[in-house]
């Protein structure tokens, strides 16, 4: 009975660091080009992260859409002018551009997009 019980408490400790810890980000943009926010912060124990754009505008797509990007701090300013470069269908962002390190596609007024 021992053994079973000491060999059930491996197995939980060794499991335990398994269960993914999910956190969820919301990030609003609107038709004046504004975001809700300026900063994101992301717990030391998040796992993985669902961040979720969501364009509250009305503007379609073609006209005002947004998009969100991840970059290093020091790549931000030269994805920015190379994205300006780039076409709506590639979100603009250079294609295959290794300093991105997380992207939504582009989403016009009443439309949402996830990312992990």
């Amino acid at each position: 009975m021992q053994a079973r019980l000491f060999a059930s408490l491996i197995l939980l400790c060794c499991t335990a660091p398994a269960f993914a810890n999910t956190c969820k980000v919301e990030v609003e943009s609107d038709d004046a080009m504004k975001f809700n926010t300026g900063e994101i912060q992301i717990k030391a124990d998040c796992t993985e992260v669902n961040l979720t754009l969501k364009h509250t505008g009305k503007l379609p797509v073609t006209a005002m859409g947004h998009n969100w990007v991840l970059t290093k701090s020091s790549d931000f300013r030269s994805v920015a002018i190379a994205g300006g470069k780039a076409t709506p269908d590639d979100s603009y962002l250079p294609k295959g551009d290794a300093r991105v390190i997380a992207s939504t596609k582009l989403v016009g007024g009443g439309e949402s997009v996830t990312i992990t």
